[in-house]
């Protein structure tokens, strides 16, 4: 809730007497504030509501539901509209009174009252945002009544006092809510340090826990700083969720580097620009190899061309006065003479080698003809041989016959 600084203080006392008659009496009586506004008179009239501490020793009557009962672990009893504060502290009998509190910066003025049973003493403190809402606020003090007059027995029973802790986590959570309120401690009355809006990420890294049970609290890092928050309005986020929030920031970082280098380049060009318009303009054409020219500039000290399109000739590294279209690859040359030295290297290696091509095709005739002779040669003595063998074997046939006739 949203506290303003110090005005004023207000302090009252107010005693109710231990005798049964005089508090059954006062639970009767009852006021009503009749509201005349005509606009008022249309509204549906509040409905109040009566709180009962938690030994049920005490209650209190508030005017309408927008009060709610609050856990705070710096109070024995809470309550409180969003904006103003009524607390209850009890003493048993023989501990002393608190000092008198008073307005501070949280709070423009308060009202301090004292209700006492047989066994106990209650503080009851009101704590109002603005100097107009005291008198509501005492009002509702005055609604205190004593639902057990001797306490003694509850007293005697009273639960020891709670005991928090907060439990160490490191998990990253989703608000779920459309505002959710940081503050600096685990209750709904400490100071607002910052809000979350629905769907932003917060790195959690404790819950808070109330006798073991958990306080519905988070504690959180935020700015640097350790913060808590309704756990309530959190919900963890699932490993899909993170994945795709790095791809996102990923992308991001990826858009704002690309920005980042296209006005860096943008800044290199305007400063190359700005130093060109200083520099002399030397115009020249530059020739292809199938004798198309093109109309070229370029600034002194440069060695790169450029044309009324824009398009970028660069030099090529070598001594030939060779430029390298950007686009298209494509070569010019602002000397004409050295494509016809170009065309002459090139005649004179076609003409190269067509002669190592004739010249091959000769020697392979040569060795085709000799191969051929070759197997001429060897064909004509096999043929020899084979004429003198069937001439031998005919002779000695002829021999064997005459040997016989013999």
């Amino acid at each position: 809730m949203k506290k303003k600084a110090l005005l004023a203080l207000i302090a009252g006392t107010v005693c109710l007497t231990a005798i049964p008659t005089v508090a059954e009496e006062a639970a009767d009586t009852a006021v009503v504030e009749e509201i005349t506004d005509e606009a008022a008179e249309e509204e549906e009239e509040p409905v109040p509501q009566t709180f009962t501490t938690e030994d049920e020793v005490l209650s209190i009557t508030v005017p309408d539901e927008d009060w709610k009962e609050v856990s705070d672990p710096e109070h024995w009893f809470a309550i409180t509209d969003g904006d103003d504060l009524i607390t209850i502290e009890h003493l048993r009998n023989g501990e002393s009174l608190p000092a008198t509190a008073v307005a501070d910066e949280d709070f423009a003025a308060m009202y301090v009252g004292y209700v006492s049973t047989r066994n106990e003493v209650f503080v009851v403190k009101g704590s109002a945002v603005e100097q107009e809402n005291l008198e509501q606020l005492m009002n509702i003090i005055a609604t205190v009544r004593i639902l057990q007059l001797d306490t003694k027995t509850a007293v005697e029973e009273e639960k020891p006092e709670s005991t928090f802790a907060i439990t160490a986590v490191d998990k990253d959570f989703t608000v779920t809510a459309s505002s959710l309120n940081v503050r600096l401690g685990y209750s709904a009355d400490t100071k607002i340090i910052g809000t979350l809006s629905k769907g932003d990420t917060i790195h959690v890294i404790g819950t808070v826990t109330k006798d073991g049970k958990d306080y519905g609290w988070a504690q959180v890092k935020y700015n640097d700083a350790i913060a808590f928050v309704s756990s309530e309005f959190l919900t963890e986020k699932k490993a899909s969720d993170k994945k795709e929030e790095k791809k996102e920031e990923k992308k991001e970082e990826k858009k704002k580097e690309e920005k980042k280098q296209e006005k860096k380049e943008e800044k290199k060009e305007e400063k190359k620009e700005e130093s060109k318009s200083d520099k002399k303009k030397i115009t020249a054409k530059l020739y292809d190899y199938d004798g198309k020219t093109v109309d070229v500039f370029r600034y002194e000290g440069d060695e790169d061309y450029q044309d009324d399109k824009g398009l970028i000739y660069k030099r090529r590294e070598g001594t030939a006065p060779v430029y390298i279209e950007t686009k298209s690859q494509k070569e010019w040359s602002d000397k004409k003479e050295y494509w016809d030295e170009v065309k002459a290297v090139e005649a004179e290696e076609e003409a190269a080698r067509k002669a190592a091509e004739e010249e091959a095709a000769r020697k392979a005739a040569e060795e085709a003809a000799a191969r051929k002779a070759a197997e001429e040669e060897a064909a004509r003595k096999a043929a020899e041989e084979e004429a003198a063998r069937k001439a031998a074997e005919e002779a000695a046939s002829q021999a064997a016959e005459e040997s016989e006739e013999g």
